[in-house]
Parts: structure tokens; sequence; C-alpha cells
């Protein structure tokens, strides 16, 4: 079943937002004059969510864009036997949505809070008054999603290395890089990147014992030395 957090007044965000706080760190707003940022905040309605929240379910109309404020949420899909695969993971200042602006749109995955989380939401209908005044806003969308491609193409070629300790070593490298590992459990990396936990666990145990990552805590991987990760396991 859907949990989602109560739709409320940005004012409510924080004392010192004014409401533009979460609009102001969204890269297709970073051009705003701080009238029209004030227009877009206008606009912004607030949920909190907590762990395992639910924010919307593949199949959901997205008719606006989601900003995440505070936290952290992952986008999943799930396969025929209903097990679940970690697509990518947002976290402050990254939204979702924006498609809708420009055509009906509905979401391919899931987002569920991997911990409390804040989320601005910008309904469409506004957005696109803004959008008509401001043009460079929908070049900045485009930007965002052309980037999250690149993402995308990155994972798949993960994906697609057949030695699960390359592709252990690879996907350290890439998170290490994009911060795509925070927040995640070992348990849901495995998810991420195809293989079982155990098998994670024993690959990341041989990572520590070699002296290439420090595990602090069941979601802390520190690389302590990449040179020797990049090259590890070839």
């Amino acid at each position: 079943m859907k949990q989602q957090g109560e739709l409320v007044g940005c004012q409510h965000c924080h004392q010192s937002c004014g409401g533009q706080g979460c609009v102001g760190k969204v890269p297709m707003f970073s051009m705003l004059d701080a009238h029209s940022l004030n227009q877009v905040s206008q606009l912004v309605r607030r949920r909190e969510l907590e762990p395992k929240a639910t924010l919307f379910t593949a199949g959901d109309p997205i008719q606006g864009v989601y900003i995440v404020r505070s936290g952290s949420l992952k986008l999943v899909r799930y396969d025929l036997h209903g097990e679940e695969r970690i697509l990518d993971v947002l976290r402050e200042g990254d939204f979702y949505g924006g498609n809708s602006l420009f055509h009906q749109s509905h979401a391919p995955e899931t987002a569920i809070a991997l911990e409390k989380t804040g989320i601005c939401f910008l309904p469409e209908v506004g957005l696109r008054d803004v959008l008509m005044r401001n043009p460079a806003i929908g070049l900045k969308i485009i930007q965002y999603y052309s980037a999250a491609h690149e993402r995308d193409r990155s994972l798949l070629e993960i994906l697609s290395i057949r030695d699960v300790m390359q592709r252990v070593c690879r996907f350290l490298l890439w998170q290490g890089e994009n911060g795509a590992a925070r927040s995640l459990t070992q348990e849901e990396i495995a998810r991420m990147i195809g293989t079982a936990p155990e098998t994670l666990n024993r690959k990341l145990a041989e990572l520590k014992r070699e002296g290439i990552i420090r595990l602090d805590g069941h979601r802390n991987i520190r690389i302590e030395q990449p040179h020797r990760l990049e090259n590890y396991g070839a």
C-alpha cells in the first residue's frame, strides 16, 4: 500500500527557508533571479516520508517535479518474481519528473525512502507558466536527463561484466565518483549489481583483507586504495 506524507505549505519546511531553500538547490532553477525564484517557491508543497515509505509507484501519473529536500530515495523496479532491482538513488538537490511538462507521463519505477526524507513537490500547471517565461529551464531539464542517461549507461556496462569481483570493483569505483551507494545497505548494493548478498559479502571481505577498502558499519564502504581496486580481479 502506498504511504505518502502529508502535503503542506513550504513555509513549514524550515524557519529560514523563505520558500526558496529546496527550489534553489535544483540545477534547472539556478538561472532564475530572486523574483522568479520566489514565484516558483510559491508553488511548492511539502511531503515528509518515513524510512521505507513509498512516494509513488510504477504506473502512477507524474504531474509535476519531486525535489529531494533532505534524505534519499531509491528508484526500483520489480521482476516477474517480485525481486527488487535498484536503478538509482536520488539525494538532496536531485529531482524526479519534468517529463510531464512536455507530455503526459507515468512513473516507470517506484520511489521508496531509504531514510527519513523531505520532499518538495512542484505541480506541473504552475511550472508550465514559469517555463514559458524562462525557456532556459527546459534546457536544464534536458541536460539533467542527459546526465542521468549517462549514469544509466555506466551502470549497464557494470552489469554486463560477467566476473563478479570485477563487477563489484567497478561498481565501488563508480559509486565513489557518483555517490551511488551512500545510504544503501550491502543487500541493496547486491540487488543493484545483480548478485547474491552472500556473494557480495564475500567479495567485500576479500577486498577488506587486502586493505583496499574499509567497512564502517553495514552501509559505509570507504575506498582506501582506488588504484588497486581498479585493477583487482582483472
